[in-house]
């Protein structure tokens, strides 16, 4: 008995210290993300995947809203202690962080990789930096235009059949509904100024900086603004958008609204609503060029020190996204991973819709595009609403762009 009793409480011991050795054995690896919201549950659930098909690795996964993550990151670069291994963030931030030293390229760190591959994804200049890989892409969040339609199929049938819809034809729609006394459904509503004001003016062609400009100054295009806002205001002025404080996705919800400009992040949303809607494109100026505005999310390095261990393990994780990258496309994503989003599945979704036509993702060409987000934002549709003036507007876009990049140097 007293065998079996010393027997017993040595196997008794050994159990107990098998834990700890495994702990010994763990990786890790702090990584932040921008993902808050419905998008934080699905993020975290490939993170616990990932962590539990790894048990020899652990990822800290920390979502932070985009613009405190940004400060938060210029705060701790270079602090072992404090700064995440890795971050995902929007690619148009990606070359002023790079110029600031706050993350490093990838060239070095990629080595523990294997054979990397660009081809593996679908925009292989998303996250570079003068020819420097800073980023690797993993999706695509872009504006895109939702369509209720059964509205469609009463008032503009023939102008959704191809599932793009242009400025010329919204007007003709519009023309069309006044003729017809129509009153209790409006045609178009913008749900973020900020995007709807950008994606128009780059479909005006709209620019950032002049040829020989250096990275200090920015150069708005004042006749492609002054035009992007006269396109919203002309529906606006003719009662067929949505009035200033009005809640745009509600309005699509209730059956008020034909197209609702939205994001493709707003998928989740739009489908509780139990409407029979097509996710489109964004409201196209050229239908020979069609493109949405947009921000390739890629995961970068920060700029601190890392392991051996560190590094493998956070490989590890970059390419457990991207072969598990359709449970991050059943949320609304247009995924960076080639094979999911050329793949049968990912057409079935409904952000296919948002590709008809090959339409590309398009994301401001400037080292401080990050910065303008900002400027757009706080000014967003004051233009549209007879606030300012849209020659006002686009003089303030550039006067605070401008002071935008300076106070960041």
């Amino acid at each position: 008995m007293k065998k079996m009793f010393a027997l017993i409480l040595a196997l008794l011991l050994m159990m107990s210290i098998v834990p700890a050795s495994m702990a010994d054995d763990v990786t890790n690896v702090n990584v932040w993300s921008i993902y808050t919201g419905d998008d934080f549950r699905i993020i975290q659930g490939v993170v616990d995947s990932f962590n539990q098909a790894n048990p020899d690795v652990h990822i800290e996964h920390i979502a932070i809203a985009a613009d405190d993550m940004y400060i938060k990151m210029a705060l701790v670069a270079g602090d072992d202690s404090a700064a995440p291994v890795a971050c995902i963030m929007h690619s148009y931030n990606i070359p002023s962080f790079a110029k600031q030293g706050i993350i490093d390229p990838l060239e070095d760190f990629l080595t523990a990789y294997g054979d990397f591959s660009e081809d593996l994804y679908l925009s292989n200049e998303a996250g570079k930096v003068d020819g420097l890989r800073y980023g690797i892409p993993f999706c695509a969040p872009t504006v895109v235009t939702y369509c209720n339609m059964d509205l469609a199929a009463q008032y503009c049938p023939e102008e959704v059949a191809d599932g793009i819809i242009t400025w010329d034809e919204l007007y003709a729609i519009a023309d069309r509904m006044l003729a017809d006394g129509v009153t209790d459904v409006k045609l178009l509503g913008g749900s973020w100024g900020r995007n709807d004001m950008i994606n128009a003016y780059e479909q005006c062609g709209g620019t950032y900086h002049a040829e020989g400009d250096p990275d200090t100054v920015v150069t708005i295009n004042k006749e492609a603004l002054i035009e992007a806002t006269n396109l919203w205001k002309g529906l606006y002025d003719k009662g067929l958008t949505q009035q200033d404080g009005d809640d745009v996705m509600g309005m699509l919800a209730l059956g008020e609204l034909i197209f609702a400009t939205g994001g493709t992040w707003n998928l989740s949303a739009v489908q509780e609503y139990g409407i029979n809607y097509q996710m489109m494109p964004s409201i196209q100026k050229d239908i020979n060029h069609t493109y949405n505005w947009g921000a390739t999310e890629c995961i970068v390095k920060m700029h601190r020190n890392v392991t051996e261990a560190e590094q493998i393990a956070t490989l590890r994780f970059m390419e457990y996204l991207r072969e598990n990258a359709m449970e991050w496309a059943k949320s609304g994503a247009i995924v960076m991973a080639k094979a999911a989003a050329e793949s049968e599945e990912f057409k079935a979704l409904p952000q296919s819709g948002a590709m008809v036509g090959n339409t590309q993702t398009f994301a401001a060409d400037h080292v401080y595009a990050g910065a303008f987000t900002t400027v757009f934002n706080d000014l967003g549709f004051q233009a549209v609403y007879g606030i300012i003036t849209p020659e006002e507007y686009a003089d303030a876009i550039q006067t605070q762009c401008q002071q935008a990049i300076d106070g960041l140097n």
